[in-house]
């Protein structure tokens, strides 16, 4: 015999609507009634239709949901990046309205919590969050949090961020698979940067496991954020001592400094971008698509929401979202040179 949500409701004395609720973690059940009606789900051997489920799944995507909720977009930078753009337009049609908090080093993330909280704000975006104050103070078990791309610090929330290590693996193969034995590496100076620690990993992984007998040329951190002029010189200094025939840049910043010191350099020294984007249609690279995080990160937050995960999760997931290759002109094809030789 197939047990309804109608037999629990019978058996408990609650409406239907309470169990259907219960049953999908809904905050607005709270937390005793939730665990009461699922275990006697459990109890009687309740398993949900996905036939059902499914239908009832498309005729929720057909309209726009009423108006759920305000999400707070939390950043130490502006003027916003895509991110913020993109989580709006999205959040809209999911029935939410995005809010930016710009805060500076100086805010108290306890009471920046404190008036999110009282707003009836829950569900909370993060991305480029530099204050040391914040993991450890902001009110975590009040919200549904989820951070946008790897920041400075390891935040007790779940995270959607773009590939970091294997986008310098995947850099490395392309330039080895085109005829390329000088590789270089050219990176920010960022002192807790999480993704810097990733890189520098990825390139001591392919140095000395994946093309042992390559030369290995060393890793460039350089001094951009700070003095341009610095960065300019230490780039220079980098060519003329090293001689790469490839490199593997952060950024367009580092294609434009490689300019200045030598216009002719692209016939010698093939580059790649690791945050390539449409403005860089040149370059080859890894597509940094911070739009698709943002969508990513806003499905997951509404999923959060809809089923009351709330504080901080005993089980923090992080996506990684795979970047992809963007063929350019500056890679060149070594092997059909020494072909035509």
């Amino acid at each position: 015999m197939t047990v309804t949500q109608a037999d629990i409701a019978r058996q408990l004395g609650v409406s239907a609507m309470t169990v259907s609720m219960a049953l999908r973690n809904h905050p607005l059940i709270s937390a005793a009634t939730r665990l009461k009606v699922q275990e006697q789900a459990n109890k009687l051997g309740y398993r949900a239709d996905p036939l059902l489920s499914h239908w009832g799944g498309m005729r929720w995507k057909r309209s726009r949901p009423g108006f759920r909720g305000i999400l707070a977009y939390i950043s130490n930078v502006q003027p916003p990046y895509p991110v913020l753009q993109e989580s709006q337009a999205l959040a809209w049609k999911l029935g939410y309205e995005v809010q930016p908090f710009f805060i500076s080093e100086k805010t108290s993330p306890k009471i920046l919590g404190r008036q999110l909280y009282h707003r009836g704000i829950r569900g909370v975006l993060i991305e480029h969050l530099y204050s040391p104050s914040f993991p450890d103070t902001f009110p975590w078990d009040r919200f549904a949090a989820v951070e946008c791309n790897y920041g400075y610090f390891d935040l007790p929330c779940h995270r959607v961020s773009m590939e970091r290590y294997n986008e310098v693996i995947t850099a490395w193969k392309k330039a080895v698979e085109t005829g390329h034995r000088r590789i270089g590496l050219v990176l920010f100076r960022e002192k807790k940067s999480m993704d810097l620690d990733m890189r520098i990993g990825a390139m001591d992984y392919c140095q000395q496991h994946l093309f042992p007998r390559l030369p290995r040329l060393p890793l460039t951190l350089s001094d951009g954020w700070v003095s341009p002029d610095a960065a300019l010189k230490q780039l220079r200094r980098m060519i003329q001592r090293h001689r790469p025939d490839a490199l593997i840049l952060f950024n367009g910043f580092f294609f434009y400094l490689c300019r200045l010191i030598d216009p002719m350099i692209l016939k010698r020294t093939s580059m790649i971008n690791l945050m390539w984007d449409n403005q860089q249609g040149e370059q080859t690279g890894l597509l940094e698509d911070r739009r698709a995080v943002a969508r990513t990160a806003v499905h997951l937050l509404d999923s959060l929401l809809r089923t009351g995960q709330i504080g901080r999760p005993e089980s923090r997931q992080v996506i990684l979202m795979a970047k992809p290759w963007v063929q350019g002109y500056t890679l060149i094809d070594r092997t059909k040179v020494r072909r035509a030789k």
